[in-house]
């Protein structure tokens, strides 16, 4: 995110071609499954600021997840006390 914040143009690249590859796997998503919301988490909440406005605008059902990049360490810590 150093690089991409310098406007670094290999950085702006990689971004962006990541952020296209995304859009189109949600879009797939909600095109074949129709989720009522997908929730994003883990390492792209490390650059949150970056995706979130360009998601948001080009999928309604697009939330991030609360806990950022510990949703997923919170969810296995709760699993053993779930009852099936």
């Amino acid at each position: 995110m150093k690089l991409y914040d310098a406007k670094d143009p290999r950085a702006s690249e990689v971004l962006g071609a990541y952020r296209d590859d995304l859009l189109l796997f949600l879009k797939k998503i909600e095109e074949k499954i129709h989720p009522t919301t997908i929730i994003l988490g883990g390492g792209l909440m490390d650059a949150r600021e970056v995706f979130e406005p360009l998601v948001k605008d080009a999928c309604a059902s697009i939330i991030f997840a609360q806990l950022g990049n510990e949703a997923g360490l919170e969810g296995a810590r709760r699993l053993p006390f779930r009852s099936f």
